[in-house]
């Protein structure tokens, strides 16, 4: 009976690992550059790139993003309390929306592209500060947006 329950298992978990391998083993991914170069992760000293909470204020901006409204900001060089590196095609975010004045939602995307069609927060009023890891592309001068759709919103980027 035992050894029947051991090989009860034994074929459970095998099953398991063969499904969450799709069965042929694992697949890498690979990104790529217009020039074919590979872009690559390079992490850096956590820092806060904006805050435009006025009593706190990091970067240039010490007001709330209003409605409709696109604010862009550098992703190289100094900014805010960060120091990034020039020509990064990309950065890894963690975004937060503080006092929402009406539900909305941000859009983070590359300074010269059109706004997309998602948003990376959804904030409403009364709601805690609420944090998103967001990935975003940079232009080709290394801006990216952050746009808000309706109210006022406080945003916080480290």
């Amino acid at each position: 009976m035992q050894s029947s329950l051991r090989r009860t298992r034994g074929a459970a978990i095998g099953a398991a690992v063969a499904i969450s391998l799709g069965a042929g083993g694992i697949g890498i991914s690979q990104a790529t550059t217009s020039s074919g170069e590979m872009p690559i992760y390079v992490p850096i000293e956590p820092c806060r790139l904006a805050d435009t909470r006025p009593a706190v204020q990091v970067g240039p901006r010490s007001t709330p993003l209003g409605a409709a409204e696109t604010y862009t900001l550098s992703g190289w060089g100094t900014a805010g309390d960060c120091t990034l590196p020039t020509g990064t095609t990309g950065l890894s975010l963690n975004v937060t929306a503080i006092g929402a004045t009406l539900p909305t939602f941000l859009t983070l995307f590359p300074a010269s592209s059109s706004l997309p069609n998602a948003s990376h927060l959804n904030p409403v009023p009364g709601q805690p500060p609420t944090p998103n890891a967001v990935n975003v592309d940079l232009d080709g001068a290394g801006e990216f947006s952050i746009y808000n759709k309706q109210g006022t919103v406080n945003v916080i980027i480290d």
